[in-house]
C-alpha cells in the first residue's frame, strides 16, 4: 500500500507540475499574442535594418524610439512563427498606427522604402546630375566624379557623355548610388537608340547612330509638343541632305556654356563655336541634350515632308515652310504676334 501510495503522489505532482507549465506556455504565448497584435505607433519615420544586423537590433531600435516596451516579445514571436532568419534589410516605412505582427509580415516580405526621381526630356547631363544630387536617401558618389571619369566607367568612347541617358521616372531603395541611377539611364538610352536606329528611314543622311542621337537631341530642344518633333527632324535631315547649315538655336545657346542665359542675340548667332549651326554646316560634335523616346523616333523616321524652314508661332508650336518666301512671312507673322502680345502686357 505504502508502494501504490507512494507512486500515485508522484503522478499527481507529475500531472500538477505539466498543468502548470501548460497554463505558463499559455500564458506566455497568449501574453505575446496580444503584446504583437495591439496598436503601436512606429511614426512617420524610416527604419534602417542593415544586412545581417537581425531582428533583435530592430525591436532595440523600436524600444529606444519608445514604440514598444519589451522586444524579447517581439523576437520570442517570430521565432516562434519561424521568421527570424527570413527578415529582408533595407529601409522601411510603418503605417500609422500598426501592429508587429504586421510589422514582422513587412519585414519577411522585403516591403522597403521606394523612392523615385525623374529625370526630364531635353534635360543635359549637368541637370540630370543636379536632380540626382538632391533626390533623398541616395548616396552620393558623382560629385567626386568628372565627366571624363565618368565616361570611363560606362565605356563611352565619345568626347562627351552628353546625351546617352535616357530620360525617365527611376525608382529606387534607400542607400542607393546616384551612380547606379545614371547607370540604368544609360543602359536604357543604349538599348532605345540601337531600337531606333535598326528601324531606321535608310534613306536618312546620317552615318551612325551616334549622328542619330546628336539630331534627336536637337529636335528634343526644338520642340514643345511631341507630334511636331517628326516635322521638326524632317526640316534637319532635308537641310542635311542638300549642304545647308541647321541653323539651329539651341545649338547656338549651348555652344555658349552653361552660363548661358536668356535670348539670342546676333551677336551671339555670328560667334562661332563647334555648336553654331549658323556658321558651320553639318550637325554639332555631341549631342545638346538627353532625348526622349519620341525625339529618337523622330530622328530616325522623320515625316515626309518638303520643309526647309520653321519659326515658332508664339503658342508653343511651329509654322513650317518649304520656301524661303514663305518662312520671312511666316516669321513677319511671328513678329506681329509678339509685339501684340507685348503691347497687351504694358497696357
Amino acid at each position: 500500500m505504502a508502494v501504490k501510495s507512494a507512486t500515485n503522489r508522484w503522478w499527481v505532482r507529475l500531472a500538477t507540475g505539466a498543468v502548470v507549465i501548460l497554463i505558463g506556455f499559455i500564458t506566455g504565448f497568449s501574453f505575446m499574442y496580444w503584446d504583437v497584435h495591439r496598436l503601436v505607433r512606429p511614426g512617420a519615420g524610416v527604419y534602417r535594418i542593415d544586412a545581417g544586423s537581425g531582428l533583435s537590433a530592430f525591436a532595440a531600435k523600436l524600444t529606444e524610439r519608445q514604440v514598444i516596451e519589451r522586444r524579447w516579445t517581439f523576437v520570442a514571436w517570430a521565432g516562434a512563427m519561424g521568421q527570424l532568419g527570413k527578415i529582408k534589410a533595407g529601409a522601411y516605412r510603418f503605417q500609422e498606427p500598426t501592429t508587429l505582427h504586421a510589422i514582422l509580415g513587412q519585414l519577411t516580405r522585403g516591403e522597403v522604402v521606394t523612392y523615385r526621381v525623374t529625370l526630364f526630356e531635353g534635360w543635359t547631363t549637368a541637370s540630370m546630375r543636379n536632380a540626382l544630387g538632391v533626390a533623398p536617401a541616395l548616396t552620393r558618389l558623382l560629385p567626386k566624379i568628372d565627366d571624363t571619369h565618368l565616361r570611363e566607367i560606362f565605356a563611352i568612347a565619345e568626347q562627351q557623355s552628353e546625351g546617352w541617358f535616357f530620360p525617365d521616372t527611376y525608382h529606387y531603395n534607400h542607400g542607393d548610388t546616384d551612380i547606379s541611377i545614371l547607370q540604368r539611364a544609360h543602359h536604357r538610352m543604349q538599348r532605345m537608340l540601337a531600337e531606333a536606329w535598326s528601324t531606321r528611314n535608310p534613306t536618312l543622311p546620317l552615318n551612325s547612330a551616334y549622328d542619330a542621337l546628336i539630331l534627336a537631341s536637337i529636335v528634343e530642344k526644338e520642340a514643345a509638343v511631341d507630334f511636331e518633333k517628326p516635322l521638326i527632324a524632317s526640316v534637319f535631315t532635308a537641310r542635311l541632305a542638300r549642304g545647308m547649315r541647321l541653323q539651329a538655336d539651341p545649338t547656338v545657346a549651348y555652344g555658349l556654356g552653361v552660363g548661358f542665359k536668356g535670348q539670342l542675340t546676333r551677336t551671339h548667332l555670328a560667334s562661332d563655336t563647334p555648336y553654331n549651326t549658323y556658321t558651320r554646316k553639318g550637325l554639332p560634335p555631341s549631342p545638346i541634350s538627353n532625348p526622349g523616346r519620341a525625339a529618337l523616333a523622330a530622328a530616325t523616321q522623320p515625316a515626309e515632308t518638303t520643309f526647309l524652314y520653321f519659326v515658332a508661332r508664339g503658342n508653343g508650336e511651329h509654322q513650317f515652310s518649304t520656301t524661303y518666301r514663305e518662312h520671312q512671312k511666316a516669321v513677319l507673322a511671328y513678329r506681329q504676334t509678339r509685339q501684340r502680345q507685348s503691347s497687351r502686357k504694358q497696357k
